[in-house]
């Protein structure tokens, strides 16, 4: 522990440096004879304990807390007041500073031993809650990058929002809001692989530091970054793309590609904004795309597509032996493996399947098998057997419950529940079925999403009362579920071109 004993009178100084040293061992001691050797002291040291008479000529020991704590807002170090006066006032100041303890003179061994042997516990929890505090930003930090880099193809394969909340991703990842935004896809023409990676990360920093708060960006290929902007400006699309050229620009030679989304609800509709954005770098490219992961992407997306639409595996076995094999030819056998794991367990999610054990273990013994083949032949025939055996529940379970039965059980639960506020995460529950399979089944079915066909409802239901009921605006509002009536009377013009206020009027 090291402490700081200040004192204009040294006989005090050496008395209690003493007292410390005769009764604790692995201290050290400092001293001052003035206020202001012990500020200049306790800004440029560290001190788990400071001892200070409340009284000295050029600055008392209050001052000196007060200053201290002006410039540094820490927990440590612990003040220990020492005073000649029994003066309330002292004593008030002391405790609105923080100061630990008030001593006054004449002081006994005792006085200053139990004093600073209770400071000594204090000290030991504050330093270990610290302790605490910096492994949990350390495990925060590490699970931000593992997301933040990991973000495309979490995203992208419907898992990012199913796992964690929206708030626990803003928290996570540090950005204001993931509701709604731009996705954006930045390309640079590199033939150096390892040159375009280091480029890009310049890239990457510099965007993150523009739009602090405001975007996540991850790495897509070694020559582009797959970006989030946060915003609910659909007219921001074009400044938005202009600001990213000159960002980027600024610190890249070649040539630069942006494609970038509309404003999309991230929640909802990332993997339709995402092949948006991918889309609009092709068609403003004048070369030709021939990024191996972009069109690993695609492949994947068709091949879903298909076994989860029509269970036809015959259809797509081919290009399931196709998309291995180029799974290989990018990322080698080994990681090669891992995708494959990715793929199949990303074809379970999609395809919702309900408890199965027989296919539960078919699936781990599949994971077993395979991470230890070599040759391509088995990885790509193992792997077959596996998703043919996927696909074969999937048909069986669709004979008994069609995404059409789905919809119908949900769509009679909005319509009973919709002056609730309903969650996404609700319906999940209620349907059993996850947040990103009834989402995109919903806004298959019913050609919005579920967040715009719920709020649909409460408009509706709310003309019926602003025609048929003298009912307040406000009251309204609260009625069909809106918790902030500024929202609700924003909703309502945005659905109907025109104001609660001015529909009841033109009805009398």
């Amino acid at each position: 522990m090291k402490i700081l004993i200040c004192d204009d009178e040294a006989i005090v100084i050496e008395s209690i440096k003493y007292i410390l040293q005769k009764n604790f061992s692995n201290i050290e001691i400092e001293t001052a004879s003035s206020g202001d050797e012990a500020l200049q002291k306790l800004i440029l040291q560290s001190f788990h304990l400071v001892f200070i008479d409340i009284q000295m000529p050029d600055m008392s020991g209050i001052e000196v807390m007060e200053e201290y704590r002006k410039i540094k807002k820490e927990f440590l170090p612990l003040f220990v007041i020492i005073s000649a006066h029994d003066r309330f006032e002292y004593a008030r100041k002391s405790v609105e500073l923080g100061a630990y303890s008030y001593i006054l003179k004449p002081y006994s061994i005792a006085d200053i031993v139990d004093v600073t042997r209770k400071a000594f516990d204090e000290i030991d929890k504050i330093l270990s809650k610290q302790l605490e505090e910096i492994e949990r930003k350390k495990k925060i930090k590490a699970m931000q990058s593992i997301i933040e880099n990991g973000f495309a193809f979490l995203l992208l394969n419907g898992k990012l929002f199913s796992d964690f909340s929206i708030k626990q991703l803003e928290q996570i990842l540090d950005v204001q809001s993931l509701k709604s935004g731009f996705v954006a896809i930045v390309k640079i023409s590199q033939q150096n692989a390892i040159n375009s990676i280091d480029l890009l990360n310049d890239v990457k920093n510099e965007l993150k530091s523009a739009f602090s708060h405001r975007c996540v960006i991850s790495f897509l290929s070694a020559n582009s970054l797959l970006c989030i902007f946060t915003s609910e400006d659909p007219d921001y699309k074009n400044a938005l793309k202009d600001r990213i050229l000159k960002i980027a620009k600024a610190k890249v030679d070649s040539d630069i590609e942006v494609g970038i989304s509309s404003l999309s609800n991230l929640y909802e509709d990332f993997e339709d904004a995402f092949y948006e954005s991918y889309s609009n770098l092709i068609s403003e490219s004048d070369n030709e795309i021939t990024d191996l992961y972009l069109d690993l992407e695609l492949l994947e997306k068709k091949i879903l597509n298909v076994l989860l639409k029509t269970s036809g595996f015959s259809q797509v076995q081919d290009q399931i032996s196709e998309l291995i094999k180029k799974y290989i030819e990018a990322y080698g056998s080994n990681q090669a493996k891992y995708k494959v794991i990715l793929f199949v367990i990303q074809l379970l999610i999609e395809a919702n399947i309900k408890e199965n054990p027989k296919l539960m273990l078919a699936v781990e013994r599949f994971i077993k098998e395979i991470t230890a083949q070599d040759a391509q032949k088995d990885i790509v025939q193992k792997s077959l057997d596996v998703i043919a055996a996927i696909v074969s529940e999937t048909s069986l379970q669709k004979r008994s419950l069609s995404s059409n039965s789905i919809i119908s059980q949900a769509v009679e639960y909005i319509n009973k529940n919709f002056t609730k506020n309903i969650s996404l995460e609700e319906m999940s529950k209620f349907l059993n079925v996850s947040p990103y399979y009834f989402s995109k089944i919903f806004k298959k079915s019913m050609g919005i999403n579920f967040k715009e066909y719920l709020i649909k409802l409460k408009i509706e239901h709310a003309q019926k009362l602003l025609k048929e009921t003298n009912m307040p605006i406000k009251e309204i509002a609260y009625e069909v579920g809106f918790d902030d009536p500024n929202y609700f009377i924003k909703a309502f013009k945005k659905y109907t071109g025109t104001t609660p206020a001015t529909l009841r009027s033109s009805q009398k």
